[in-house]
């Protein structure tokens, strides 16, 4: 019945009416598909834009990468107890991977993956893709952790230093009481006299030394400081009073434990930057692989 109603009334349409709609008709399908053409080539340069965007600074990022490696692989080479090595950390701004991280998910997903002319040709692969991402994701979160722990460096090997050296003055205080009260008073054939010339002897073989300041060579000093004390315990316990062995043999067993926390630390330090370096180097040539096939 209602096809029927259609149909009359269509017969009852005249030829202009009929020219008229078609025409509508005509211009409406055309508006539509200029909008939907105009649509489709908007976004379809926006992410052509955000993958020459993106394609860009990964070059740039891959530069930038490999230079902190090389800063973090150079300031773990230098790392030393006896000089520390360099005396700040000379980071990289990675200003390429702030530009990427920003862009969002669905907007890398949509220019890479899913935009119709992927369908035809692929500007990346899903394994490349996800690559990208996580690390992107991995420099992000770890690139701030480095620049932290380069900067906290210097400052917590200082600390370690200064704790060190109050339990040197502490040494260096009762060597210099011993010096004063025992100088020209013993004959060098009496026990304390030779106790009293072996060390001044390991003193003086100490101070010749050029670089005699530095951790190691101090460290020696003592080390033989504490070797006399421990092979003249008779001699010493006869004056104890005079060369007070027990109060030096703490503080050069503190000062011990003290330079080995600060190699301890200076070494963990080096495996930890050459190790970040590694990681650096390993995702520089991963994103370099990935900038080469973008299409």
């Amino acid at each position: 019945m209602e096809f029927q109603n259609i149909k009359n009334f269509l017969a009852k349409v005249d030829e202009n009416t009929y020219t008229t709609i078609l025409i509508t008709f005509i211009i409406f399908f055309l508006g539509y598909l200029f909008n939907w053409l105009s649509k489709q080539l908007s976004e379809f340069g926006e992410r052509r834009l955000y993958r020459q965007l993106v394609k860009t600074s990964l070059l740039n990022l891959t530069k930038q990468i490999n230079k902190q490696a090389v800063h973090l692989t150079n300031l773990a080479n230098g790392l030393d107890i006896d000089g520390v090595g360099a005396t700040n950390f000379d980071y990289i701004i990675l200003y390429d991977l702030s530009l990427i991280s920003e862009v969002p998910y669905i907007t890398l997903k949509t220019s890479f993956l899913d935009g119709w002319e992927n369908k035809f040709k692929s500007s990346m692969s899903v394994k490349d893709f996800n690559v990208l991402i996580n690390s992107v994701k991995y420099l992000s979160i770890v690139n701030d952790d480095i620049v932290n722990e380069g900067k906290r460096l210097f400052e917590e090997f200082s600390q370690l230093n200064e704790l060190r050296n109050n339990e040197l003055t502490n040494v260096q205080r009762n060597v210099e009481k011993f010096r004063i009260n025992a100088v020209g008073r013993y004959n060098c054939s009496e026990p304390i006299g030779t106790y009293f010339r072996e060390r001044e002897n390991i003193i003086a073989r100490w101070r010749k030394k050029d670089d005699y300041i530095t951790p190691t060579n101090v460290q020696l000093y003592l080390q033989e400081l504490l070797n006399l004390n421990r092979s003249n315990v008779e001699v010493i316990s006869e004056n104890e009073e005079l060369v007070d062995s027990t109060e030096l043999n703490i503080s050069i067993n503190l000062a011990t434990m003290r330079y080995e926390n600060m190699v301890n630390f200076m070494n963990a330090k080096k495996s930890q930057f050459l190790f970040y370096a590694r990681q650096y180097y390993l995702n520089k040539d991963k994103l370099f692989t990935i900038y080469k096939g973008i299409k």
